[in-house]
């Protein structure tokens, strides 16, 4: 796992980041329902924002996802009052469990921390 200060220096890395995959899109995108089905994807690694809710603890991670597995690839020190709006306006939208999509807020704060346009 990188630190929020790699990640803001890895400008490779950023390009990557799909600024509009949700956590449900990536699910419903790279779940595998059978052993064979693999070999009819040909989907590449996706990066995405999303935030993780366990055990009343709630934390904003970078995800990199693929056929075979997810991995948390930077937790990002987000402020908690855009944590807990971006929870509020989930809007009750189905997700993997304990897993939400950024809202606006969240995404633009994120970008401008990155040194990104908005």
């Amino acid at each position: 796992m990188i630190s929020f200060e790699d990640l803001k220096r890895d400008k490779a890395l950023q390009a990557q980041i799909d600024w509009d995959l949700t956590p449900q899109q990536a699910f419903q995108a790279y779940q595998i329902k059978s052993i064979d089905s693999i070999r009819y994807r040909s989907l590449p690694d996706a990066y995405y924002f999303c935030l993780y809710v366990y055990q009343g603890q709630t934390q904003l991670a970078l995800v990199k996802r693929t056929l075979k597995d997810t991995e948390e690839i930077c937790i990002i020190p987000a402020p908690a009052d855009l944590i807990a709006a971006t929870l509020e306006n989930q809007g009750g939208a189905k997700a993997p469990t304990g897993q939400y999509a950024m809202g606006p807020a969240l995404t633009e704060w994120i970008r401008r921390e990155l040194g990104l346009s908005a």
